[in-house]
């Protein structure tokens, strides 16, 4: 039997700051790593990161970093990790590591591991292995992740939810997480946001209908639009209709503008 500790360095009872650590016979794979922005009354204090002194610690057992998703409380700690352990691997889809990328000091991004990984193709690490699942979310190509160990899966799911109306690289593949169900689950690690509350999570994506009306009816005027940064699929609608309109638009945020550009590469 093997040795499993599973422990969180950030991300309990808080929003954001996601980190969080399986070891597996002293195999260590840490799955996200998260920061999240202070509040106004601490003056001087950008952002806090999760206490990585584990790592450091043990920074010859870790296999990986696991990156779900490119929103900055599941990634966001990466540049400042990786400056003090250069040497460890991170893994992520394509969009996930270019925001990653767009955070780092150009010497720094030289010199690291970022890894890009497809949904669905098993990562192997001796006697244990991961397979990422896609899953949907507000912003595209999130996974899910399975570490398969010799007594069983331990799934992360990162953050996701259920809508069928989803494709492409928003879309969940249930499939595969059923049959990860039959194979039986040793220990799901799984997203807790409204979990106390009833009913299904409402789509924060299908606003290209309501954005359309609101121009088509309201034409030669200025418009003052604010969209949080966490809701790609809302930044892509409105940048697409007023592409294919031919509205003039300005975009002003540290990442929307690459945002835009690799979603529309991706779509």
């Amino acid at each position: 039997m093997s040795k499993i500790k599973i422990f969180a360095l950030g991300g309990l009872n808080e929003n954001g700051k996601n980190m969080y650590v399986v070891d597996v016979d002293e195999d260590i794979f840490v799955f996200d790593a998260g920061l999240k922005y202070d509040n106004d009354l601490n003056l001087g204090i950008d952002y806090i990161i999760p206490n990585f002194d584990y790592l450091i610690n043990n920074k010859k057992k870790v296999k990986g970093i696991f990156l779900t998703h490119g929103h900055e409380g599941n990634m966001g700690a990466i540049p400042d990790i990786l400056e003090k352990l250069p040497d460890i691997p991170v893994y992520g889809t394509k969009l996930t590591l270019e925001i990653v990328s767009n955070d780092m000091d150009k010497k720094l991004l030289e010199t690291v591991k970022l890894i890009e990984i497809k949904p669905h193709t098993k990562l192997e690490f001796g006697k244990n292995s991961i397979f990422p699942i896609s899953v949907t979310h507000s912003i595209p190509d999130a996974l899910c992740y399975v570490l398969y160990t010799p007594d069983g899966a331990i799934v992360y799911t990162g953050d996701f939810n259920f809508d069928s109306t989803m494709m492409g690289h928003y879309k969940t593949d249930i499939g595969k997480l059923a049959y990860v169900g039959k194979q039986g689950v040793l220990c799901l690690l799984c997203e807790s946001f409204y979990a106390d509350k009833p009913g299904h999570t409402s789509p924060q994506n299908r606003v290209a209908d309501f954005i359309k009306e609101v121009l088509n009816k309201s034409k030669d005027r200025m418009y003052i639009v604010h969209l949080l940064l966490l809701l790609v699929s809302n930044h892509y609608s409105l940048a697409l209709f007023h592409i294919l309109h031919l509205y003039l638009f300005l975009i002003y945020f540290h990442h929307l503008p690459m945002l835009l550009c690799i979603y529309l590469m991706l779509n």
